[in-house]
């Protein structure tokens, strides 16, 4: 029981990491776009510096296809394990960009690439993430666990407003527009080794174990899936999109609206 637990908390930190993330983002895009965009675009240096939420969702795709492959044929916790160091150093890592005074239109160009990685790497972690809670959790308290495992990312959402709020009442506004932004992204570094440490001390699935052992692992998973789901496979990317769709642009932005007005 404990350790089907700790599988459940080390998924978990993964759903909590992309809420941190994300919302930290949109915490900061405002403070960012003066910085990676040159003044003579004017209002439309926050447009470009928004483009990537749209961006990195289509890069989650495109990660859950590449990664998913050795989720599926080496394990969940392989892939885990992999994705959040990743997941969290990418995330981290734009908050250590040069602006585009230092290294000009390199500047907005690294933002969309660590962007990608991270959303590819965020793709990963849903998809592994899932399989490897469900697979860790009985029958009857599979509803249960869905359940808490969709709490992650509004724990994310919490966290980080709060450790925004903290940074903003330290330095102040003036510093936080030139640096406390910066600190605010490097913090997620800390859900990311957190969520590291427990799927480190947790063990890959019974469920998966046994696949392997009885030689029941697909060779081809992303062909399969695609076969056993021809007609329910639209469907379900179009209702998903739709749901994230409405997320991004509702919930995700409130406490930017806030910020600003």
């Amino acid at each position: 029981m404990y350790s089907q637990r700790l599988q459940v908390m080390a998924a978990w930190g993964g759903w909590l990491l992309d809420g941190y993330t994300s919302i930290s983002y949109l915490l900061v895009f405002s403070y960012m776009a003066p910085v990676f965009l040159p003044g003579y675009l004017g209002s439309l240096r926050f447009i470009i510096v928004l483009i990537p939420v749209s961006f990195g969702g289509f890069a989650r795709s495109i990660g859950s296809v590449i990664f998913g492959r050795l989720g599926d044929k080496r394990g969940r916790h392989f892939l885990l394990t992999f994705s959040i160091l990743g997941f969290s150093i990418s995330s981290a890592s734009i908050g250590l960009i040069p602006g585009y005074k230092t290294i000009g239109i390199a500047a907005p160009t690294i933002l969309y690439i660590l962007i990608f990685i991270q959303g590819m790497f965020a793709g990963s972690e849903y998809g592994a993430g899932s399989a490897f809670s469900m697979e860790s959790s009985g029958r009857s308290s599979r509803p249960l666990t869905g359940a808490f495992m969709q709490s992650g990312y509004g724990m994310g959402y919490l966290m980080v407003v709060t450790v925004d709020l903290i940074i903003l009442y330290i330095t102040g506004n003036n510093i936080f527009i030139i640096y406390g932004w910066r600190i605010l992204l490097l913090t997620s570094l800390i859900p990311g080794l957190i969520t590291l440490l427990l799927r480190k001390i947790s063990r890959e699935t019974n469920v998966f174990i046994d696949m392997a052992a009885s030689g029941k692992i697909e060779k081809r998973p992303f062909t399969a899936m695609l076969n056993e789901n021809k007609g329910r496979l639209f469907y379900i990317i179009t209702f998903m999109s739709a749901l994230l769709f409405i997320n991004t642009g509702t919930f995700s932005f409130i406490l930017q609206a806030v910020r600003i007005f």
